[in-house]
């Protein structure tokens, strides 16, 4: 987005903030929330894919990259959102990196989602060449190439970047930038994501049929329940980006066209911005609970936990009644010791 789109927009929200304290107070307490449930998300979901080795598979380490990225939209993203907001009449550059990190983050995703597709559809739909094109090594360098490409097509708009408002010596290039992330880094993947799990599941549909015929149908049943609930985190996570941050590239060409398609109410934007940082809590969230290996070891550690938890109390009140009987005993001999003196007198 243009710095004149930046400063109009964010001059706006400090009207309405000025003119509206305690809804925009609570729009910022609101993301503060948000912002912590994400970091606490991402971090279980990172924490169980370094400790467990059963979860280092090529599907997860793609997760645990992208949880990673998640994780930097509460660390990063949403508070230089609430200090744009805060601050925007005395430091309009800050809203320049808020505007530059949410779009390293749409772009990331994307491009995430667009390698977990890849793998799972190689996985699916061609199991034979599987192993010898989906190695290890392969899928990290991709992980890499995905941070690299983010970063790059994010960050190359400082290039052109003029912090003195004015006529811009090309009018059109944010307009032109815009259209080619919506065009290349949206679009063109998510036809393809869209295409790739239609065949997916058409592929997974065939292989059940055969797996019902050879093996009978209890095996073909547990089969189908597993395949479809992992589908479906993924189809789940491709439309929570869809519904999150396809508004946001398009709220930016419609800003850098100097062209209102259709006026939005405040609480609508508000209510998307909520939605485009709430992908960053829903991913961790699906994968966690709906993901048959990661539910199993998020249920194991919920179990140590409470395990913990209850030996501890058991500790705590056995030192309790310990320092209790101990007491009883000294109270009781003080007390025989009174009475032999008593005696004796």
């Amino acid at each position: 987005m243009a710095p004149d789109e930046i400063a109009d927009a964010t001059n706006e929200f400090c009207e309405n903030s000025s003119s509206l304290p305690i809804s925009a107070i609570i729009t910022r307490a609101g993301l503060v929330l948000l912002a912590l449930f994400i970091i606490a998300a991402n971090l279980t979901v990172i924490f169980l894919v370094v400790l467990k080795d059963c979860l280092r598979t090529k599907t997860n380490f793609c997760l645990c990259s992208l949880a990673a990225s998640d994780f930097m939209a509460g660390l990063i993203a949403v508070p230089l959102t609430i200090a744009c907001s805060s601050t925007l009449c005395v430091i309009p550059e800050l809203c320049l990196a808020m505007d530059l990190c949410q779009r390293f983050l749409a772009i990331s995703s994307i491009i995430h989602l667009l390698v977990i597709t890849t793998e799972r559809y190689t996985m699916i739909v061609y199991p034979m060449v599987y192993p010898r094109v989906m190695t290890k090594s392969r899928i990290l360098t991709a992980l890499v190439f995905t941070w690299l490409i983010s970063l790059f097509v994010s960050l190359i708009q400082l290039f052109w970047y003029e912090p003195v408002h004015g006529e811009m010596p090309l009018p059109n290039k944010y307009l032109i930038y815009d259209i080619f992330c919506v065009a290349i880094i949206v679009l063109l993947p998510l036809t393809f994501m869209i295409y790739a799990h239609v065949h997916i599941l058409v592929v997974a549909k065939r292989q059940i049929r055969t797996i019902r015929r050879q093996t009978g149908h209890l095996r073909a049943a547990n089969q189908k329940t597993e395949k479809h609930s992992a589908q479906l985190v993924y189809i789940c996570m491709l439309g929570v980006f869809i519904t999150g941050w396809v508004p946001y590239f398009l709220l930016a060409i419609e800003a850098d066209s100097n062209y209102t398609w259709i006026v939005i109410p405040p609480w609508v934007q508000e209510a998307s911005l909520f939605f485009k940082f709430f992908t960053g809590l829903f991913n961790p969230l699906l994968y966690t609970y709906f993901k048959s290996d990661f539910k199993k070891e998020v249920l194991t550690l919920c179990r140590k936990l409470k395990i913990s938890h209850c030996c501890l109390s058991t500790s705590k009140s056995s030192i309790h009644l310990t320092n209790r009987a101990e007491y009883l005993i000294e109270e009781k001999e003080e007390h025989g010791l009174i009475l032999e003196r008593v005696s004796v007198v």
